[in-house]
């Protein structure tokens, strides 16, 4: 399901005008033995001076900045936008109608309601966010810091809609200026 509908946002993205980054699909894992010593590596340099707040709803840049140490140490990814199902309800959902007006338009101010994570040639899932923004907006710590590391063949608590790939709409929207 989730590779339909990442084939999907990949389409998306081109009808947005959007560049597509070059995506390999692969059917066997990408978190081998050898990818998980650079990953926890990369995770325990980048969250060792950061604090819930430097985390909790900031998933565009950590998940940008993660994305550009994976492939420092040549680990393939995709930044992904989308939307989450949890507790049966859509969390950070926009309409394609909406990600289509703020791409053409640029943000207006208003707060923009998406969410980011990485996306594996594998079609498995990274995010380093969600649970600790979970957490934070919900008052409970219980899931603060958790990442959310999975495949689509798994049970899934939170299942994962992407919409967009690639980090062009951020700078088209003008969320992110490029320096």
């Amino acid at each position: 399901m989730y590779k339909h509908e990442f084939k999907s946002a990949m389409e998306r993205t081109l009808q947005f005008g959007l560049s597509l980054p070059v995506v390999e699909f692969e059917k066997s894992t990408v978190l081998t033995p050898e990818n998980w010593k650079k990953i926890n590596h990369i995770f325990e340099e980048y969250f060792s001076n950061l604090n819930v707040m430097d985390v909790a709803t900031h998933c565009l840049p950590v998940h940008l900045d993660v994305m550009s140490l994976f492939h420092e140490h040549n680990i393939p990814c995709v930044f992904t936008l989308g939307y989450v199902f949890h507790e049966g309800k859509k969390r950070h959902f926009m309409t394609e109608s909406e990600l289509k007006t703020i791409c053409e338009r640029g943000v207006d101010g208003t707060t923009v309601n998406i969410h980011a994570w990485l996306t594996l040639p594998s079609m498995e899932v990274i995010d380093l966010t969600y649970w600790t923004t979970f957490s934070y907006a919900t008052n409970n710590s219980e899931r603060l810091g958790e990442l959310v590391i999975q495949s689509d063949d798994e049970e899934l608590e939170v299942v994962y809609h992407p919409l967009l790939i690639g980090e062009d709409w951020l700078y088209k929207s003008g969320i992110l200026v490029s320096l």
